[in-house]
């Protein structure tokens, strides 16, 4: 299962596996959506029309009807996520949740395959980033299978992820580039 749509923003990276591109005419699985603005009407509005289309069994999001789900809450107006799920399409086994990660094994209900999923919403703190990249080396180190890692790494590894402002410092996105190399994951390009 590939995750077919991404917000533009959004950096989806993922462990080099064998993987056919995705069928862009095919029904989408998931969603992963970095959800700044939920309370927007504007949000809601365009995201009601979304899952009305495709109607995905799991997504990461909130204020939407589904019998299952994984929080980690925010801090005021900071951090937070969700992975919610229906239960008859979808088994995720909780593995372990931080302040910034939800790891959970995903498995269709219709199939014997099943993957690592790791959500990411990256502190903005370099010294608790730094604790999230040796989390992900760990997982790196110990598991040997499928594995997504999708989510917002408040980091970009590239200038040409930004527009406008101060220059990205090389020294702060080495870090990043080093635990990407690390645990042998590709940016998707969504």
């Amino acid at each position: 299962m590939n995750p077919t749509i991404r917000t533009r923003n959004q950096l989806s990276l993922a462990p080099m596996m064998e993987t056919n591109p995705p069928n862009l005419n095919s029904s989408m699985n998931f969603i992963i959506w970095n959800c700044r603005g939920g309370n927007r009407s504007e949000f809601r509005m365009n995201f009601r029309s979304l899952m009305d289309c495709h109607i995905p069994p799991l997504e990461l999001v909130d204020d939407f009807p589904f019998n299952r789900m994984i929080q980690v809450p925010s801090v005021g107006n900071f951090g937070g996520m969700l992975v919610l799920w229906d239960d008859s399409i979808l088994e995720l086994d909780d593995i372990t949740t931080t302040r910034q990660e939800i790891h959970v094994m995903v498995k269709p209900c219709s199939s014997n395959n099943s993957w690592l999923l790791s959500c990411i919403y990256a502190s903005t703190c370099l010294n608790s980033r730094k604790i999230l990249w040796d989390n992900l080396r760990r997982i790196k180190d110990t598991y040997d299978g499928k594995w997504i890692i999708d989510g917002d790494f408040n980091k970009l590894l590239t200038k040409a992820e930004k527009i406008g402002g101060r220059p990205i410092n090389k020294l702060r996105t080495s870090d990043f580039w080093n635990v990407t190399d690390y645990c042998e994951l590709i940016d998707l390009g969504f």
